[in-house]
């Protein structure tokens, strides 16, 4: 029998020392290509938030790159926004949870974590993410004073270091704007108004600078409607209010001790339809629909499988929308009910309207291919309503901020679980701004010169020039008659409804100052989604502050009070273009002639549809994604490492061997005693 040599020990206690410590190098480089650790693939990625700075409530397009592909749920990407330095893990707790991070899902819950971020091939990813400062999420306190940060990471199904963040995560830096928790503590409110949505972000955008200003302002804003902020401001329940329209003669007579009051425009805008549809063939954001009257009369009538035999068509099977909207892929399962107001409100009233005036609208509402609940409804009105009783998912909702949050995530108005847009399609009505802060694609609509235009700051500057005045002689309403090819016609303006004869001086002076600032240093900076207004209504601003009056005294320049034959107000010909200081100035058109105090409804007219097709346009924008092209360096550098740290044992030759058995084990027993230390954070992007 051959004779078994007896290995031997291990020489000497500092040679043991050394191969022990080239073991735990080599273990170290090779555990760092585990985990997808390379300094220089680690340099090259970038996160990038847009916008990044001034945020508020709003969505932001978070783009990433250099990340590892994602292979079925392999280098998914988790996306998180996080206090300012986001530094450890509770692995007791949650091994995917990061302390500094907000970690809960989006609607219907009270978070906006991304977990299921799609990295293309060439290391490429994006999603739309919902920003949530302190207001929304005091759990990250995030504000002008206390900056936040996003940071995305991909899933490698390996647990993270104790006390950082995964080995693969990027971090961006974002800040905010002032907001009302920058302001110190409020014990009094100097000026209460409540109102319009449209108004609310730049109400409270405003509030914010006004705490800390000279003088200073405490100024509370409440978010409701035109209608809801007018009859409480007639009540007395507030002291200003934001409306899009004058008063009906219905809420005077409802409030008959109401103050006398004025008008002083606060901004500009539009209602829109926004949609969220992604086409299933390109797997992209549609981001050119076009709309007629009279399809968004079948929309906001639910009127999808109706009518006789010949009018069974679905929505996305509509000819007049296919004629459009040539070239595109609809989403598979039709158009979900749409995401509508259901409170009394003036973006419904001028919606209904412009339907109103359209001839085709007209004769859709008295067809059978409507909705037999909408059949010969009476447009204009303030108010979306379900006409059908076996209809359960036409829910109109209340408040702005629902219809918006389900129209970005995708949730039928009766249901609270977001589907895909691939699968349907979510149209709703919101105003510009609103669809601007959470970067919804906005429809464009046929306007009475027959033409498709959407709403940008030209468009609604065209529409602007072209609105009529009301008979109290300064509010504004949409003329759907008006010709002009480039007007957007669902623009409008707010207003600061506010009393003339006040009770003190310091309250006339708030009032005063507040509508200084509106004037001159609320203009220069804005918040998302907000235009400038045009010279002609910053002068009304000035205007209405000469109007206000201590009780007692005599007024600078008469108020303005409801009279039985309204008087008339000149034509104003100093309009330019929203956001221009000068240049081409538009008339208003004709001043109104009508005794009532809200907008006048003329008679319909036709509206001569274009079926040119429109350019078809998609946006790359699904799912948080990225991805990266795997060249081979990402265990070049661990395997070159781990070769030459080998090749220094190759001299202990046979005496290195016995190590094999006792060694081995030792070194083990040492690593696991050996404490952990925290990998590092990488931060990349500037």
């Amino acid at each position: 029998m051959p004779s078994r040599s007896r290995p031997r020990t291990f020489g000497t206690r500092a040679l043991s020392a050394r191969v022990l410590l080239l073991v735990v190098l080599i273990a170290a480089v090779c555990a760092s290509a585990l985990v997808g650790v390379n300094p220089a693939r680690a340099a090259g990625r970038t996160l990038t938030v847009t916008p990044a700075t001034g945020l508020g409530d709003q969505v932001a397009l978070v783009q990433w790159s250099g990340f590892d592909p994602t292979s079925g749920f392999n280098n998914t990407v988790n996306l998180l926004q996080c206090r300012a330095n986001p530094q450890k893990i509770d692995v007791d707790r949650d091994p995917t949870t990061v302390d500094d991070c907000l970690t809960a899902t989006p609607f219907p819950n009270q978070g906006n974590e991304v977990t299921t971020g799609v990295t293309q091939s060439d290391g490429t990813g994006s999603v739309y993410v919902e920003i949530l400062p302190a207001a929304q999420q005091p759990l990250l306190n995030c504000s002008e004073s206390s900056p936040c940060s996003i940071v995305a990471y991909e899933n490698t199904g390996i647990i993270p270091p104790r006390n950082a963040l995964p080995p693969t995560a990027a971090v961006a830096p974002i800040t905010f704007s002032k907001s009302v928790d920058d302001c110190p503590q409020v014990t009094n409110y100097d000026v209460r108004s409540e109102g319009e949505a449209s108004a609310a972000q730049l109400m409270y955008y405003w509030a914010a600078n006004l705490c800390t200003a000279n003088p200073k302002l405490i100024l509370d804003y409440t978010e409701t409607s035109s209608v809801s902020g007018r009859e409480d401001f007639l009540n007395g329940l507030v002291d200003m209010a934001a409306t899009s329209m004058p008063p009906t003669a219905a809420e005077l007579a409802a409030a008959p001790k109401h103050p006398s009051y004025t008008y002083a425009p606060i901004d500009v805008g539009a209602d829109v339809l926004a949609y969220n549809m992604i086409d299933p063939t390109t797997g992209k954001r549609i981001t050119d629909l076009t709309l007629s009257p009279r399809l968004v009369a079948r929309i906001i009538s639910d009127s999808n499988l109706v009518g006789p035999q010949s009018d069974k068509t679905s929505f996305f099977g509509d000819k007049e929308l296919n004629q459009l909207n040539q070239n595109h892929h609809w989403p598979t399962g039709g158009i979900a009910p749409p995401l509508l107001r259901g409170e009394r409100s003036a973006d419904t009233y001028f919606a209904t309207d412009w339907i109103a005036h359209d001839a085709a609208a007209e004769s859709f509402l008295e067809s059978n291919a409507v909705n037999p609940g909408w059949k010969n409804v009476q447009y204009p009105t303030e108010i979306f309503e379900s006409r059908d009783p076996g209809d359960n998912a036409y829910v109109p909702l209340t408040g702005e901020l629902p219809v918006v949050r389900k129209l970005f995530y995708g949730v039928k108005p009766a249901e609270s679980a977001p589907t895909s847009p691939k699968a349907f399609g979510f149209i709703g009505l919101v105003d510009y701004q609103t669809a601007q802060r959470y970067q919804l694609p906005m429809a464009k609509i046929i306007n009475a010169a027959g033409k498709p235009v959407g709403p940008t700051p030209d468009s609604l500057a065209a529409g602007f020039a072209a609105m009529k005045t009301n008979p109290d002689g300064i509010t504004k309403y949409p003329d759907f008659t008006a010709k002009d090819p480039a007007i957007y016609p669902l623009t409008k303006v707010d207003y600061a409804m506010l009393p003339t004869s006040v009770t003190s001086a310091t309250f006339a002076t708030n009032l005063e100052n507040f509508l200084a600032f509106v004037a001159g240093r609320g203009q220069t900076t804005l918040p998302t989604g907000y235009l400038p207004m045009p010279a002609s209504l910053i002068t009304q601003d000035a205007a209405a502050a000469g109007r206000i009056k201590v009780a007692g005294t005599t007024p600078s320049t008469p108020t303005t009070t409801p009279t039985a034959n309204p008087p008339s107000s000149p034509t104003d010909n100093s309009v330019v273009p929203l956001g221009n200081d000068g240049g081409t100035s538009y008339d208003d058109g004709p001043i109104s002639d009508s005794g009532s105090t809200s907008p006048n409804a003329t008679t319909p007219t036709t509206t001569k549809h274009t079926s040119t097709p429109t350019k078809t346009h998609h946006e790359r924008v699904e799912s948080p994604v990225v991805a990266i092209a795997d060249t081979g360096e990402r265990y070049g550098l661990p395997i070159f490492v781990a070769l030459a740290l080998l090749a220094g044992l190759y001299p202990l030759g046979r005496r290195g061997r016995p190590f094999a058995k006792r060694g081995w084990a030792a070194a083990r027993a040492r690593l696991r005693r050996a404490p952990k230390e925290p990998a590092a954070a990488t931060t990349v992007g500037s």
